[in-house]
């Protein structure tokens, strides 16, 4: 009897990895425990006009995080060197309302990268988003 193998897409790892991703940040939130090495603890804030989202990446220079905006999406990347060798990440966060990517800015200060996203007029959160955390 052969089994049936089903091969996952690109879509199906991301959304994946972003469940895991937000199981473990809720753990250690519930746990009391800082968030997990590497790209952890991303929250998004909504402050009416705006949304603010702010990632701790610990052990990263400015000069190694590149941004990337979109209405719906806010795209994180990080490359740079260490004790250990090459690092780097990718965490693509999905936003709950349309955004003005060419009006957003970014400030790394302390391990935190705070990213300040205007919303699109006469646009609000979908019904039922969450926008604590990703």
């Amino acid at each position: 009897m052969a089994a049936d193998i089903k091969t996952w897409g690109e879509t199906q790892l991301t959304a994946l990895r972003r469940e895991m991703d937000a199981l473990f940040d809720g753990l250690c939130a519930d746990l009391g425990l800082p968030p997990l090495p590497g790209v952890g603890g991303v929250r998004i804030l909504d402050r009416g006009a705006s949304l603010l989202v702010a990632a701790r990446l610990p052990g990263y220079a400015a000069s190694e995080i590149e941004i990337a905006a979109t209405e719906r999406s806010l795209t994180i990347r990080g490359q740079g060197l260490s004790g250990a060798g090459a690092r780097a990440f990718v965490r693509e966060v999905r936003l709950p309302a349309e955004i003005d990517p060419a009006a957003a800015t970014a400030v790394f200060l302390d391990d935190v990268l705070t990213v300040t996203l205007p919303r699109r007029l006469g646009r609000s959160l979908r019904p039922g988003c969450p926008c604590d955390n990703a």
